[in-house]
C-alpha cells in the first residue's frame, strides 16, 4: 500500500485523486437513490411541518430540534425540490463524496503518502457499514458531523502554519456547525489535540528524546487559547443539549442497574470493533437485538472488558513505536466514547454510529498494512487491497436494497435478528399498513411470543385482529395490552373500540348490555387518562352516536372540535348531528370546514348536497357533486346523484349522460333498475 511518495505525489494534483473517490461514491450507491422514506425519515423529514414552513430560519434554530444543521438541510431540499426522496438521497451521497475527499486529503497529509491515503479513502468510500449513514436519509447528522470535523482539522493545520486568524475561527465555525448536526462531535477537541501531538515528531527517536507529558504540555501550551475556546464551546453545548434540550436522554440504566448498563458498554466496543473488521450482520434497529449484560456472570461482558484492555494496551505501546496506529486507535476508541451509553441514551446500538470511528479505524489499517506488509509493495499488495475494495463495494450495494422502502427494511432485519419481538413487531405493522392482514398477524403473533410483556405489541396485535373483523381475538389481545399498560389511553380506547364493534356487529344498541358497557368504560377512561386529545374525544363520541345518545355525542365532538380545529371527522359528526337535529345552518357551516379540511371525505360532500338540495340551493349543490365527481369518476352512485339534480335541474341530456356513465361503472349494480327508468322517463 505504500506507494513511492515524493516528486510523484506532488506533481499530482488533489482532484486527480478525488475524482476516482467521488465517482466510486456515485456508482456504489447509485441503487439507493430511488429508495423511499423509512423509519425514522418519516417523523423527520416527511412528517415534519418544520421543514414545510417556508424559510423559517428561526423555526429551525430557535425549535425543539437540538440538531438544527441537520434539519436546515432538509429544509433546503424540500425548498428546492419538494418531498421527493431522490434529492434527499442524493444529497446524502454527495455528502458522503464529500468527506471522502476530505478525509483523502487528511491521510496524504498524515502519511505523506498519495497512495496510501487513497487506498484508506476508498475503504472509506465503501465500507458496508456507512450505508446506515448513506442510504439512510435520517444518518446525514452523521454525514454533517464527520464532514465538518474534517474540514476543522484542515483548517486547524492551515493556522497552524500559516498563523492565518481567519483559519482560527474557521476552525471554531466547523466545529460549531457539526455540533449542531449532532451531539457526537464534542469529541472534536481530543481528535484535533491527538492530530497535533502526533503529527510533527512521528519518528520513534523523537519521542525517545521527549517524554508524553511534557509533549502534552508542549501541545496545550502553544495553542491554549484554541483549546480553550474549544472546550468551553463544547461545554456550553453539552449543557444545552442535556439540560435544555434533554437530548436522547433515557431515563434508567440499560440492563436495569448501573453494573449492567457500563458492563454493556464493553459489549458494545467490541461489537463495534468486530463491525468495523467484518460488517456483517448489519442490522436496522438493534433495540431487542443487542443482547445487554446480565451481570458478572456474563462471559460476553468479559471478554468485551479483555478486548478494551488489550486494545488500550495496544495503544499505549504504539504510542513510541508507531504514533500513526497510536493516532489511529485513539480516534476509534475516543469518537465512540459518546455512543457506548457511557451517559444512557435512548437507542442502544446503530450502524451509523461507526461513520466517524471509521476514519480511525482506516489511519490504523494503514499503518497496520505498511509496517507488517512492507514487502508486499507493488502490484501484489495493490491487488489485495482491489480485492478487498471491490467485495466491499459488492456488499455495500446489496445493502443499500434493503433500505429501499419500509418493507423490505424490516424484512431483511427479521432474517438478520429473527429472535427479535420488537423486529416482527415493527415489520407487522409495516404489512398491516400495507394491507397484507395475514402476513401481519403472522409476525405480530411471533412478536408477541418472543416479548410477552411488551403492552405495544398486543396492542398492534388487536388492530390486526379488529381489521380482520375477528372483534373477540381483538379484544383479547387489547385486554393484554391494558393489564400491561394501565395508565395508557391508546390502549383504552383502542379496547373500546373493538367492544363497540364486536357489540354492532351483533346489531346490538342496548346501552345497558355488557358489551356496550364495557366499550364506554374504556373509551371514558381514556378521556380521564388524556382530556386533551381530540381523537379519544371523538372515539367515545361516536360511540355514544351509535347508541343514539346524539346530546352527550355532540358535546364529545364539540370538545374535540376545540381543542383540534383541524380535525375534520369531528367536523363532519357535528354536521351530521346538527343535520339529524335539523339545525341546517349549523350543519352546513360544520360541512363545510369539514370539507375545507379532508376534501375526499365523499360522504361529507353527499350530505352537504342533500341539505343544499333541501334548502332550494340547487347551484350550490350542483357545484359539490361536479367537483366530486372529478375526484371520484368511478363512483356510479355520486353519478346517479348528479343525474337526479340535473333531472330536477331541466337538463336531460347531462342526466342522461351521467346515467349512462354509471351503467358503465356498474352494470350489474342494485340500481341498475332505477338508472333504466330513469333514462326511460328522460
Amino acid at each position: 500500500m505504500k506507494g513511492k511518495g515524493g516528486k510523484q505525489d506532488r506533481d499530482l494534483t488533489w482532484w486527480r485523486w478525488a475524482f476516482p473517490l467521488v465517482t466510486l461514491a456515485v456508482l456504489i450507491y447509485l441503487n439507493s437513490l430511488p429508495n423511499e422514506f423509512v423509519f425514522d425519515d418519516i417523523p423527520l423529514i416527511q412528517d415534519n411541518q418544520q421543514i414545510r414552513a417556508g424559510r423559517d430560519l428561526a423555526g429551525i434554530f430557535g425549535g425543539q430540534g437540538y440538531r438544527p444543521v441537520r434539519t436546515l438541510t432538509y429544509a433546503l431540499n424540500y425548498w428546492i425540490f419538494g418531498l421527493q426522496p431522490f434529492y434527499f438521497h442524493l444529497t446524502n451521497v454527495l455528502l458522503h463524496a464529500a468527506n471522502a475527499v476530505l478525509v483523502f486529503l487528511f491521510l496524504r497529509r498524515l502519511f505523506q503518502d498519495t497512495w496510501c491515503a487513497f487506498a484508506g479513502a476508498l475503504l472509506f468510500v465503501c465500507h458496508p457499514a456507512q450505508t446506515a449513514a448513506v442510504a439512510y436519509i435520517s444518518g446525514r447528522k452523521d454525514l454533517l458531523a464527520c464532514g465538518f470535523i474534517m474540514a476543522g482539522m484542515m483548517c486547524f493545520a492551515n493556522f497552524r502554519e500559516r498563523g492565518k486568524r481567519s483559519s482560527f475561527f474557521a476552525s471554531l465555525g466547523m466545529f460549531t456547525l457539526a455540533l449542531f448536526s449532532k451531539e457526537v462531535a464534542v469529541v472534536f477537541p481530543a481528535l484535533l489535540f491527538a492530530w497535533d501531538f502526533f503529527e510533527r515528531r512521528l519518528q520513534p527517536e523523537a519521542f525517545a528524546r521527549t517524554g508524553l507529558w511534557s509533549r502534552t504540555q508542549e501541545v496545550l501550551t502553544k495553542y491554549r487559547w484554541f483549546y480553550a475556546s474549544l472546550l468551553i464551546a463544547a461545554a456550553v453545548f453539552l449543557y444545552y443539549a442535556q439540560f435544555i434540550m434533554y437530548a436522547s436522554r433515557r431515563s434508567s440504566y440499560w440492563g436495569g442497574s448501573a453494573l449492567n448498563n457500563y458492563l454493556t458498554s464493553f459489549k458494545l466496543f467490541t461489537h463495534y470493533l468486530q463491525k468495523a473488521l467484518l460488517p456483517y450482520p448489519l442490522i436496522a434497529d438493534y433495540d431487542g437485538v443487542f443482547p445487554l449484560a446480565t451481570g458478572l456472570g456474563d462471559f460476553a461482558a468479559w471478554a468485551g472488558i479483555f478486548v478494551a484492555l488489550a486494545y488500550c494496551l495496544l495503544l499505549y505501546q504504539s504510542l513510541r513505536r508507531r504514533p500513526r496506529m497510536a493516532l489511529g486507535l485513539f480516534w476509534f476508541l475516543v469518537s465512540l466514547l459518546p455512543v457506548i451509553q457511557l451517559l444512557p441514551f435512548h437507542e442502544i446500538a446503530a450502524d451509523h454510529y461507526l461513520y466517524l470511528p471509521l476514519v480511525g479505524f482506516i489511519i490504523a489499517l494503514v499503518e497496520l498494512v505498511n509496517w507488517k506488509f512492507s514487502r508486499l509493495r507493488g502490484p501484489a499488495l495493490r491487488l489485495a487491497t482491489s480485492g478487498v475494495i471491490v467485495v466491499c463495494c459488492v456488499m455495500t450495494i446489496a445493502r443499500n436494497r434493503d433500505w429501499r422502502d419500509t418493507r423490505s427494511l424490516w424484512e431483511a432485519t427479521v432474517r438478520q435478528a429473527p429472535g427479535s419481538g420488537r423486529v416482527h413487531n415493527n415489520l407487522g405493522t409495516t404489512l398491516h399498513a400495507g394491507g397484507d392482514l395475514d402476513r401481519a398477524l403472522q409476525h405480530l403473533l411471533r412478536a408477541t411470543k418472543l416479548d410477552a410483556g411488551v403492552a405495544a405489541y398486543w396492542s398492534n396485535l388487536g388492530a390486526v385482529y379488529h381489521d380482520r373483523g375477528d372483534y373477540e381475538a381483538a379484544i383479547g389481545a387489547l385486554r393484554r395490552s391494558v393489564e400491561i399498560e394501565p395508565n395508557n389511553p391508546y390502549n383504552h380506547t383502542n379496547l373500546g373500540n373493538a367492544y363497540k364493534k364486536l357489540a354492532m356487529s351483533r346489531v346490538d344498541r342496548d346501552p345497558n348490555s355488557a358489551l356496550w358497557r364495557s366499550a364506554l368504560t374504556h373509551l371514558e377512561r381514556a378521556v380521564i387518562l388524556n382530556a386533551s386529545n381530540a381523537a379519544l374525544h371523538y372515539n367515545l363520541g361516536s360511540a355514544y352516536f351509535e347508541l343514539g345518545q346524539r346530546k352527550d355525542a355532540r358535546h364529545c365532538f364539540e370538545i374535540a372540535g376545540r381543542l383540534r380545529p383541524d380535525f375534520a371527522p369531528a367536523h363532519y359528526a357535528l354536521g351530521l348531528i346538527y343535520s339529524q337535529e335539523r339545525d341546517l345552518p349549523a350543519a352546513i357551516q360544520e360541512l363545510e370546514r369539514s370539507i375545507a379540511l379532508d376534501a375526499h371525505n365523499l360522504e361529507a360532500i353527499q350530505l352537504l348536497a342533500t341539505l343544499h338540495q333541501g334548502r332550494g340551493e340547487y347551484e350550490g349543490a350542483r357545484v359539490l357533486l361536479e367537483s366530486a365527481v372529478d375526484q371520484f369518476p368511478s363512483s356510479s352512485d355520486l353519478r346517479l346523484r348528479l343525474a337526479l339534480l340535473y333531472k330536477t335541474l331541466g337538463d336531460p341530456a347531462k342526466a342522461r349522460e351521467q346515467l349512462n356513465l354509471a351503467l358503465q361503472l356498474d352494470p350489474d349494480g342494485g340500481k341498475t333498475n332505477e338508472i333504466h327508468q330513469l333514462l326511460n322517463s328522460l
